[in-house]
């Protein structure tokens, strides 16, 4: 029996390799594809995927076979420095441009990661040390996230956090305001904060590019240059990813 349970997991793997270098490709793949890769019968390799499919490895797009919401979490973590690599030196530009703060933020295991801070060199900057002790859905750049994420993702974040009807009024109108903008912007407190989902070629959260002002500082002319930076950078990781 436990020599049976290795060989089911050593099949799924071998599975998911398929399904995820046929995916690289660009290519879907159906059971029969994926029973030939590796050797299986057409009812064990249905079962073994219906299991991986509900664990969130697997997912379906019709009669074909993706990557799950789980395999896309993974590689977004692994991928979080070359994501601050790619922008570092550019978000660096846009502070300078607009003289206000910067932040690179992700999600990982459904928390909040942020993998840079910029700050412009001028007497008052926004300070980015608060967003610590800032409720989570008081944040702009964690709205973004929470609003382009998947359903497994939402799940996790809501597990760390709570839910977003405590403390985000109106959040199910504004998910689909977001999600159709691709942006968003939130005053909290003194500060007018701003933020831009980052995705790769294929629409796939990656995490949000957000900046921050002090509120007396906001002008029509500023939103617009800050807005403008966070959509470059945006389409800078698109390119890359």
């Amino acid at each position: 029996m436990a020599e049976t349970g290795v060989m089911s997991v050593r099949k799924a793997f071998e599975m998911l390799d398929s399904i995820l270098e046929r995916d690289l490709r660009g290519e879907r793949c159906g059971l029969g594809d994926i029973a030939g890769d590796v050797g299986e019968k057409l009812s064990t390799a249905r079962n073994i995927l219906k299991t991986m499919e509900g664990c969130g490895y697997v997912s379906r797009d019709g009669l074909r076979y993706i990557p799950g919401e789980k395999c896309r979490i993974m590689q977004r973590i692994a991928s979080a420095a070359d994501l601050a690599a790619a922008v570092g030196e550019d978000m660096r530009k846009a502070a300078e441009n607009t003289g206000e703060s910067f932040v690179l933020a992700t999600l990982a295991g459904g928390r909040r990661k942020v993998l840079l801070r910029v700050s412009a060199r001028r007497d008052v900057v926004a300070n980015l040390e608060s967003e610590n002790e800032a409720p989570p859905y008081s944040l702009v750049t964690n709205r973004v996230m929470f609003s382009f994420a998947g359903d497994e993702e939402r799940r996790e974040f809501e597990g760390c956090y709570g839910s977003p009807e405590n403390s985000w009024p109106d959040f199910e109108n504004d998910i689909s305001d977001i999600r159709k903008a691709g942006t968003s912007t939130l005053e909290a407190g003194d500060l007018i904060g701003y933020a831009a989902v980052l995705t790769d070629s294929r629409g796939r959260l990656l995490g949000a590019a957000g900046a921050y002002a002090p509120k007396y500082r906001v002008t029509k002319e500023l939103t617009g240059n800050i807005f403008e930076e966070l959509v470059r950078l945006a389409k800078i990781v698109r390119a890359h990813f």
